[in-house]
């Protein structure tokens, strides 16, 4: 007999259930056994209940008995099962950062959980349209406009090379084919001063130089795919997960860091956050990073990830040097090769650095992290107090970072004594950006206060930065504005799309103030389309060109002259105009 509520197969005379007690009122019924049509046989524990179907052949005028609806059971096993669904759903997403939290200690679950801070920020709209993802052509002309009140030789010089001199880009990407054209030049009165021409195809990356120099430097990569996390390693990224929380949990016992975490509740922002707070003293700062150095020289893994990415880095750069050994020695690219050995000796002289040194017992360090219930970072903040009974430096870092906002202000502040009077030095730097209908605003400032005086280096405000579409090209536009040294150096940045989708405008403006009293307008016109042309695209089998020393010094030679060239005797009649105004001033004196 199976208990109907828990389902064990009891003895048939059991009168209650052996494992939920369940009473069995029916195991003492009789079974009967109902013939079917094709032989089978059904087992009905109440055959009482059973009610044969009228014959075929009786004259009985019977009408069928209705059919129980199977729906309302179905509806009700549905919502049962998606009940349980919706419930297992809000237990996972409670306690899951709890379950994190306890698998990867609280550092590792800071660490992780800050690993998806930064991508959520990297991954936003703004920063994706700054990427190619469509082929496109960009014809640009960047123009200046210079004008001085200063009557001086450099003033005269500056205005001659700003307003004659235009610089031309044109850039043809094509996603399908993987190529990238870019020809870049300088022109001055309609002559070309200099130019370079670089191309992107099949892995390689060629830099030429028309004009200037013969040849084409080249770069070649393995593949054109950027080798995975996994490929630089040696490890994936769930093992790469499990050293971390190895690491921080190590470091945490060793360290006896968990006696000085304080976790609990608070409104934050308008929101209840879970909050972990750390302080320590310099001395316990100290251990700390000694133990976290001792677990990571003994942990195998850890050295096997750092000895397979070193690895990976030295076959870069030798790939590096090899396509390009015409330049290598100009490069230095010789000396950017790592040992592993010497880094892990490195560390271990790090660690035992640490562990000798001397510290401040005043200096305090305290970090508070606050998180949503989702378990994602809401808020961090690092205070660092150094004091004493002369002086005190205090500096707080606290950053905001949601889907929509982000607030960051840095502060560090000197108090000291003088003559019996109280003194204060503090540097503000605060950021705040937030979206409102799909547009970015907000405003940064960097501002020095001492005692009754203050200075900022400066502010700047951004409104209505938005992505549109210029020629299929996703595109930010808006404006950005600020000053510089309490207003002496002020700047606009207006982008803007216009001519049917078809063009994009920017307008950079520079106003340098009272010191050279001279502003100077930038105006960049870009064209743009979707059809792009990389017919001529080609990148040579190797470096064809000489970059030594006497090569670079031939090129800029030959900038010289084509510059020469193009002013004519404008900047000559300059010189001579200064060199006899200063020779009578002298003669004069």
């Amino acid at each position: 007999m199976y208990c109907p509520k828990c389902g064990t197969n009891n003895a048939p005379q059991a009168s209650a259930c052996q494992v939920c007690g369940t009473p069995l009122t029916h195991a003492n019924s009789a079974v009967k056994q109902v013939s079917m049509p094709d032989g089978n046989r059904l087992r009905f524990a109440n055959s009482d209940a059973y009610q044969a179907p009228p014959s075929r052949n009786s004259g009985a005028s019977t009408m069928p008995a209705p059919k129980k609806s199977r729906k309302k059971p179905l509806l009700i096993a549905l919502g049962s099962v998606g009940g349980v669904i919706v419930l297992c759903a809000v237990l996972l997403l409670v306690f899951l950062p709890q379950l994190e939290r306890a698998m990867l200690g609280e550092i590792g679950y800071y660490l992780y959980r800050e690993t998806g801070t930064v991508q959520t920020i990297l991954s936003s709209e703004y920063i994706e349209a700054l990427l190619p993802n469509t082929s496109f052509s960009a014809n640009t002309t960047v123009s200046a406009d210079y004008e001085s009140k200063e009557d001086s030789q450099q003033a005269q010089i500056n205005q001659v090379f700003f307003n004659k001199t235009k610089l031309n880009a044109q850039i043809d990407y094509d996603k399908r084919a993987q190529k990238v054209g870019v020809d870049l030049s300088a022109v001055m009165n309609k002559n070309t001063v200099a130019s370079a021409r670089i191309d992107v195809a099949d892995g390689a990356v060629g830099i030429s130089l028309p004009k200037l120099a013969d040849g084409q430097l080249v770069y070649r990569a393995d593949s054109t795919e950027p080798p995975t996390l996994e490929e630089i390693t040696g490890y994936s990224e769930m093992q790469l997960l499990g050293i971390l929380r190895d690491i921080s949990k190590e470091t945490e016992e060793a360290s006896g860091l968990s006696e000085h975490i304080v976790t609990g509740r608070e409104v934050y922002n308008g929101e209840n956050c879970r909050y972990t707070e750390l302080t320590l003293n310099a001395e316990e700062l100290r251990d700390f990073i000694v133990c976290g150095l001792d677990t990571v020289l003994d942990n195998p893994d850890a050295i096997a990830v750092l000895k397979n990415t070193i690895t990976t880095e030295n076959a870069y750069y030798k790939q590096l040097s090899d396509v390009l050994q015409d330049s290598a020695d100009l490069l230095d690219l010789d000396d950017l090769d790592f040992d592993a050995e010497e880094c892990i000796d490195a560390l271990e002289e790090m660690r035992d650095w640490y562990a000798d040194i001397d510290v401040d017992e005043d200096i305090l360090c305290t970090v508070k992290i606050y998180y949503s219930a989702r378990g994602q970072i809401v808020s961090r903040c690092l205070t660092v107090i150094n004091k004493d009974d002369d002086e005190s430096n205090i500096f707080v870092l606290d950053t905001l970072f949601e889907s929509k906002k982000t607030d960051i202000l840095f502060t560090s502040t000197e108090q000291w004594k003088y003559d019996g009077e109280k003194r204060e030095d503090v540097y503000t730097f605060s950021l705040s950006a937030e979206q409102s209908d799909g547009k970015l605003n907000g405003t940064a400032k960097f501002v020095n206060k001492w005692n009754d005086s203050s200075e900022t280096y400066f502010t700047a405000s951004f409104s209505n930065v938005d992505v549109e579409k210029c020629g299929g090209v996703p595109l930010l536009t808006g404006e950005i504005s600020g000053k510089a040294a309490d207003g002496e150096y002020k700047f606009s940045v207006i982008s803007a799309v216009v001519d049917n989708q078809n063009t994009i405008t920017g307008k950079l403006t520079l106003d340098v103030g009272t010191t050279d009293e001279a502003s100077c307008t930038l105006t960049a016109e870009t064209q743009l389309s979707s059809s792009a042309d990389v017919s001529d695209v080609a990148v040579s089998t190797r470096s064809t060109m000489d970059m030594d020393e006497d090569s670079l010094e031939s090129i800029g030679e030959t900038i010289g002259e084509n510059i020469s060239n193009s002013v004519g005797n404008e900047l000559q009649q300059i010189y001579d105009t200064y060199a006899y105004n200063m020779y009578y001033d002298d003669y004069a004196y």
